[in-house]
């Protein structure tokens, strides 16, 4: 009994427990630690692979992803600056690398792969891209059509046509209606969303209650763009060191020198000696403060540098009598040799022109089948950073159509000193140069004539000013035709207007003069054309007014129709009378560009015998007389006159791409 109650006492009593199990968790812990670990360790390796996979496989889709876009720009997969050869920055610390490979012809495979240069370990994604044969329809242009009419009703009296250099493609498209007499026709299809007096005389499919024409507003930014491009600053003169001064009127005649460096003479400039051979040459910057007449006898004078004509209030040019007057550039600088190049990017090196007037010109042989070239301008403080010029600062697109030629753009941005050329070339090689010219401009403060037998050439841009309070005509071009190959030629831009535009103002090119004309011309007044029989003119780009522009007599505009010219009345009407045959592509929208609101505008009138080669897209249209309307169906095929983001006649179709397989390696 004793011993059980001993026994008893010693297990109530604790002491000593605790550090054996103390002892026993220690034993058990040290065997437990070590596999823990080991597992934890395994356990954080294993998510690392996972993230680093992870990150690898987000990097790849993001090439895939950044492909699936260019499919979506338009761009042709085959080009090759379609895809690059890696995305130009890391992604999730990869570098990321893109490849492509075609199968037959509309299956494209887009490899991307996704290196992390820490391990050297790559993920990659492979996506095939299968073009749709579905199709999707964008606006169509109204250059599509021989008659679009934005507001209202399309008329045609007499014995007036509409037909096509493809018979049954004089299409129109009228919002409003059409009214034709008995034997007037139209050799096309009429959409129209009133209706037409008589159907039969449609000769195509005739559909009433059609969609309303939109007004072309890509092209009115275009006009834009013309028109900011012949505002050409005037030459600034301010601390010139002038070679020979003048102080008040001033003639060179019969016992003058015939040869100047820089001449500045504060009055009157008269140059009417014929000693010499009548030859004057003048090497530098000219400013005559008062008025630069050229008159008398059989003279020939060329400029080299820049003419200023008139102080602030005044000062006019009048040129008359025989011989010519040359406005000479210097020679052109290659800023991108002419060569045939490959598709790509081509960047230019930068050419001082320190504030100088400066055109960039692109002279293109013939490109390859779906060729084509795009030339972007950049300016620049320091020849190092270099900004687009904008707006307004990209050349006309040049592809199959427009190519063998050459565009040309101002640059008027004069206030940076370097200029530098981009030139993107898509879809075959292409033969092409572009150069830098540095302008000799014309600037006048009042008006420009030009009359007798004188003939003018000018290289560079000529800017009137015209101060109407002298003259009606701020520009007034008349007279005969000298002997010389060539007779009233302007290169550059010829921009001629009123600080308040008057439209009973107006510029008038008219006599039996031969006009050549190679870049825009615009006037915020009135423009008249009536030239005599023998006057041909030939304009290569636009001619735009602001009010009315009225072309009459014998004369004729002579163009090709993948390079008639666009003529404009921004907020007026044009009318077109007489035996005249015009090839232009008319365009009257009656209003717009914030200019005052006026009735009874965006009217063109073709009346007479008149020929017109072309098409026209106004407010209304009326064709009276025995006047012939022709399209001709490559109007369709001109960038110019359709919507950079696509049209064409119904709307073209436009391939689309979808991702049909994706696989991850």
């Amino acid at each position: 009994m004793r011993l059980l109650t001993t026994i008893k006492k010693k297990l109530k009593d604790e002491s000593g427990q605790a550090l054996a199990m103390a002892l026993i968790m220690l034993v058990l812990g040290g065997l437990l630690v070590v596999p823990t670990l080991s597992f934890m360790t395994t356990n954080l390796k294993a998510n690392r692979v996972v993230d680093e996979a992870n990150l690898r496989l987000y990097a790849a889709d993001a090439g895939i992803q950044y492909a699936s876009s260019r499919f979506l720009s338009g761009v042709d997969p085959a080009a090759p600056e379609f895809l690059p050869p890696s995305l130009t920055d890391p992604v999730n610390g990869c570098e990321v690398t893109l490849a492509r490979q075609f199968v037959g012809d509309d299956l494209c495979v887009i490899t991307s792969t996704a290196t992390d240069p820490a391990t050297g370990k790559s993920t990659e994604i492979h996506a095939s891209f299968q073009a749709n044969a579905a199709q999707f329809e964008t606006a169509p242009s109204p250059f599509d059509y021989a008659v679009a009419t934005l507001g209202g009703d399309l008329t045609l009296t007499g014995s007036s046509s509409i037909t096509s250099d493809v018979p049954g493609e004089g299409n129109v498209w009228v919002n409003g209606d059409i009214n034709l007499d008995w034997s007037c026709t139209i050799d096309g299809d009429a959409d129209v969303t009133g209706t037409c007096n008589r159907p039969d005389n449609i000769e195509g499919t005739y559909t009433p209650g059609s969609d309303p024409t939109d007004r072309p507003e890509w092209l009115d930014d275009q006009v834009t763009c013309y028109i900011a491009n012949t505002d050409v600053p005037t030459p600034d003169f301010a601390g010139q060191a002038w070679d020979q001064v003048y102080s008040g009127n001033k003639t060179l005649g019969w016992s003058d020198p015939y040869t100047f460096d820089s001449l500045h003479v504060t009055g009157n400039l008269t140059i009417s000696g014929t000693n010499n051979g009548g030859i004057y040459t003048f090497n530098g910057p000219v400013w005559v403060e008062g008025d630069l007449k050229i008159q008398s006898g059989a003279n020939y004078i060329t400029f080299k540098a820049p003419v200023r004509v008139g102080n602030i209030a005044n000062g006019y040019a009048d040129f008359g009598g025989s011989g010519w007057v040359k406005f000479e550039n210097p020679a052109a600088e290659s800023i991108i040799a002419y060569g045939s190049h490959a598709a790509g990017t081509i960047q230019s090196s930068g050419i001082h022109i320190a504030g100088d007037s400066a055109s960039v010109i692109l002279t293109s042989g013939t490109y390859g089948d779906g060729g084509a070239v795009s030339v972007k301008l950049q300016d620049s403080w320091d020849n190092s950073t270099w900004t687009d010029v904008s707006p307004c600062g990209t050349l006309p697109l040049v592809d199959e159509v427009n190519d063998n030629g050459t565009v040309r753009q101002n640059y008027t941005g004069t206030t940076k000193p370097y200029l530098r050329v981009v030139a993107t070339v898509s879809g075959a090689v292409c033969p092409f140069g572009v150069t830098v010219v540095r302008n000799t401009t014309l600037h006048v403060r009042e008006y420009l004539k030009v009359s007798g037998s004188r003939s003018c050439w000018f290289d560079g841009p000529v800017v009137v000013s015209g101060n109407a309070a002298t003259s009606s005509k701020i520009v007034d071009i008349g007279g005969s035709k000298d002997g010389v190959a060539w007779d009233m030629v302007f290169r550059g831009t010829l921009r001629a207007t009123e600080p308040v535009p008057n439209c009973n103002h107006e510029i008038y090119l008219g006599g039996s003069k031969v006009f050549e004309f190679y870049d825009v011309v615009y006037t915020n007044v009135s423009a008249e054309i009536a030239g005599a029989t023998g006057s041909n003119m030939t304009f290569t780009k636009a001619f735009i007014a602001d009010c009315d522009i009225d072309v009459s007599g014998s004369s004729v505009i002579d163009a090709p129709p993948t390079t008639s010219p666009i003529f404009v009345s921004r907020n007026g009407n044009v009318d077109i009378s007489g035996a005249t045959r015009v090839d232009a592509i008319v365009y009257a929208p009656g209003g717009g560009w914030d200019l005052p609101v006026k009735a009874n505008v965006g009217n063109v009138h073709v009346s007479g015998s008149s020929q017109l080669e072309g098409a026209i897209v106004s407010k209304s249209a009326l064709l009276e007389g025995a006047v012939i309307l022709k399209y001709p169906v490559v109007l369709r095929e001109r960038d110019e006159v359709h919507d950079p983001e696509g049209g064409g006649p119904g709307g073209q179709s436009e391939s689309t791409y979808s991702i049909v397989s994706y696989s991850i390696q």
